[in-house]
């Protein structure tokens, strides 16, 4: 039986420094390269865990 599952926090970890503008404005960046969207999250999950 297949569900999704909310995370178990839904707050920032204390050790992420960008804030949500900043994530923003890189998500900008990477899709004026032309990247798709699951491109940009994986790039995001690798670079800021």
């Amino acid at each position: 039986i297949s569900q999704s599952a909310l995370p178990y926090r839904r707050s920032v970890p204390t050790w992420l420094k960008l804030g949500p503008d900043d994530v923003k404005e890189q998500i900008y960046k990477l899709a004026k390269k032309g990247l798709t969207p699951s491109q940009i999250g994986v790039i995001l999950r690798d670079s800021h865990g």
